[in-house]
C-alpha cells in the first residue's frame, strides 16, 4: 500500500566493494537476505574475489556489476604493463594522485583500458554475467574515463553504466543538519565536483537518478535514507552504499570503515522497510547475473 501518493518509484540499491574483504563481502549479502540490497559491485583484483563470486553463486537472484578498480590494491596485470596506472611499489596509485596524473597527461588509457578489460574477464571466467559497470571511487565521473567504461560495457555487451546524474542536489540534501568536519568538507568538495561534471559523456537513452554519493556523518544514515526515499523523483533510482562486516582484511586496503556496519545495521532495519511502502519506493530486483 503506497503512503504519499500515487506515484511508483524505483530504486535499485547496489552495494559496493563487495569482494575487497570477506567482511564486506558477507556483509552485503546480509543486506541482501534480509535488506534492502538488490545488487552488488565486485572487485575483481583482490583477495577476497573467490569468496564474493562463491556467495553470488550461491545467491543467484542477487545481481553482480564490475566494480572497476583503478584506486586501491594491487593490479591484475603485471605492473611493467602498465607503469603509468600504479606506483613504484607496483600498487593502484590513490584518488587524488591518480587525478593529478589524468589532469597531467601522464595517465594511459590505453593501459586503464587493458586492467579494466583484464578485470571484467576476471568476472566473466568466473562464471557471472555482469548487470552493469562502475567505478571504485566514481572514477567515471571524468568524462575521459566515463567514454572508457561506456566503450568497455559496448564491448563485452554489459547492458548498464552508472550514470553520475543528479548528484549536487541529493548529495548534500542534509548538509545544513550535520556536523561539519573534515569527511564533510571532503565528502561535499566530491560531490560538487562528480555533479558539475556528470552532465558531460553521457549518452544513455533511460535515466537514473543517482544517490549516497556524498558523505554522512555517523549516526545520520537512518535520517539520510528516509530523506532519499521522500524526495525520489518519479523515475528510476540508484542509491549506492557500502555496508559490510568491518576485519582487518578492509583495514589493510581502505580507510572508509566507520560507517560499513553503520549502514548495514540500517540497510536491514524494519524501519528502512517501512519506509520504502510508506513512500511507495519499490524495490528494483530483476534480472539475475549468475550463468550456470
Amino acid at each position: 500500500m503506497i503512503g504519499e501518493g500515487d506515484t511508483v518509484r524505483q530504486l535499485l540499491v547496489n552495494a559496493d566493494d563487495f569482494g575487497i574483504s570477506e567482511g564486506v563481502s558477507r556483509g552485503i549479502l546480509y543486506c541482501y537476505q534480509k535488506g534492502i540490497v538488490r545488487s552488488a559491485s565486485l572487485m575483481a583484483n583482490f583477495p577476497s574475489f573467490e569468496t564474493a563470486v562463491l556467495l553470488a553463486r550461491q545467491n543467484p537472484g542477487l545481481k553482480i556489476g564490475v566494480h572497476l578498480n583503478a584506486t586501491s590494491g594491487v593490479p591484475l596485470l603485471s605492473p611493467k604493463t602498465i607503469p603509468s596506472l600504479v606506483s613504484s611499489q607496483g600498487m593502484f596509485y590513490a584518488l587524488h594522485p591518480l587525478i593529478s596524473r589524468m589532469v597531467l597527461g601522464k595517465l594511459e588509457m590505453p593501459e586503464l583500458e587493458q586492467e579494466w578489460a583484464a578485470q571484467i574477464e576476471r568476472v566473466l571466467g568466473a562464471g557471472l554475467q555482469p548487470t552493469h559497470l562502475d567505478t571504485h571511487q566514481h572514477v567515471h565521473g571524468f568524462p575521459v574515463i566515463r567514454k572508457l567504461v561506456t566503450h568497455l560495457a559496448k564491448r563485452f555487451s554489459i547492458p548498464r553504466t552508472r550514470q553520475m546524474t543528479n548528484l549536487l542536489r541529493r548529495g548534500l540534501y542534509l548538509r545544513s543538519q550535520m556536523l561539519w568536519d573534515r569527511h564533510t568538507y571532503s565528502g561535499c568538495l566530491k560531490t560538487l565536483l562528480l555533479s558539475m561534471l556528470s552532465p558531460f559523456g553521457s549518452h544513455e537513452k533511460r535515466k537514473r537518478h543517482l544517490l549516497g554519493v556524498g558523505y554522512v556523518p555517523q549516526g545520520q544514515y537512518q535520517s539520510a535514507l528516509l530523506h532519499y526515499f521522500k524526495h525520489l523523483p518519479e523515475s528510476d533510482s540508484e542509491l549506492v552504499c557500502h555496508p559490510g562486516f568491518v576485519d582487518a582484511e578492509l583495514s589493510r586496503w581502505d580507510q572508509w570503515t566507520h560507517m560499513r556496519e553503520e549502514e548495514l545495521k540500517v540497510l536491514s532495519s524494519s524501519q528502512t522497510w517501512d519506509a520504502l511502502q510508506h513512500y511507495g519506493v519499490h524495490l528494483d530486483d530483476t534480472s539475475s547475473s549468475f550463468h550456470s
